[in-house]
């Protein structure tokens, strides 16, 4: 479902169906941004971040998901207990992105999130009720999609980083 393909001169992760690239693989990370480029050729994406949802000894899982609409939308959620599908829906943003390359960068300190699509800031966003403040993270495609992605850069943050609502 993952694998590395030139498009031009560069080379690309690409995605195709229901499936995670996990980013952490063991690690749990507090604050951080997060930047990726993607391209759209069809399909669903999300990002997950502060998530426990692939570790075992964790009885409850739980994650903060980022989706990407059909509609220039995206939609931040969370994931209060995984097993029974409990969701909230937190926050919306409308954005611009087409079907060329396009940036997203998440920027998460405690509480706060940033989220912005093209350098445009869509989300900000103060989890004030229980929030998770470490976890992994990863980018996740739905059922009959195929996205790539490119320059993955993952970098710590301090407080001054962060827009607050």
């Amino acid at each position: 479902a993952w694998t590395l393909i030139k498009e031009g001169t560069n080379t690309v992760l690409k995605g195709t169906d229901h499936n995670f690239a996990d980013l952490s693989q063991s690690n749990s990370w507090d604050d951080y941004i997060f930047k990726m480029r993607f391209k759209k050729i069809s399909g669903f994406l999300q990002v997950n971040f502060k998530s426990n949802f692939f570790m075992p000894t964790e009885d409850v899982a739980h994650r903060y998901i980022v989706r990407f609409e059909e509609s220039n939308q995206i939609s931040l959620a969370k994931g209060l207990n995984e097993q029974k599908g409990i969701y909230n829906d937190l926050a919306r943003g409308s954005v611009a992105f087409g079907g060329g390359w396009n940036t997203f960068e998440l920027r998460v300190y405690g509480n706060t999130i940033n989220i912005y699509i093209n350098k445009s800031l869509a989300i900000k966003y103060k989890d004030t009720q229980n929030p998770f403040l470490s976890g992994k993270i990863n980018f996740e495609t739905g059922d009959d999609t195929e996205y790539l992605f490119d320059n993955v850069e993952i970098k710590l943050i301090s407080a001054q980083d962060v827009v607050n609502p």
